[in-house]
């Protein structure tokens, strides 16, 4: 299954309290099920901040629905272990 992201040019993704974080648990991202609903909240987001460059990013979703990041900047940071930024206890 495949979920749609919001990704800044900073590498930052967007949660869902509207702030764009670098590292975040995957929980905490907003994610759209639709692309046009993730496009649709992108116009939103630009009509308030006109200089904000966002793009659309589809991930897979892990067993229990979460995204699934990866950080191209960081290979060592990939990993889903309790050392990286990106993992969270389960």
């Amino acid at each position: 299954m495949v979920a749609y992201l919001l990704k800044n040019t900073a590498a930052e993704y967007l949660d869902k309290h509207g702030e764009w974080l670098r590292s975040a648990a995957r929980t905490a991202l907003a994610q759209f099920r639709h692309r046009d609903e993730a496009l649709n909240h992108l116009i939103e987001l630009n009509a308030k901040q006109p200089l904000l460059r966002a793009a659309v990013v589809e991930v897979q979703l892990d067993a229990r629905q979460r995204p699934i990041v990866i950080d191209e900047s960081d290979p060592a940071s990939n990993s889903d272990c309790a050392v990286s930024d990106l993992a969270e206890l389960a």
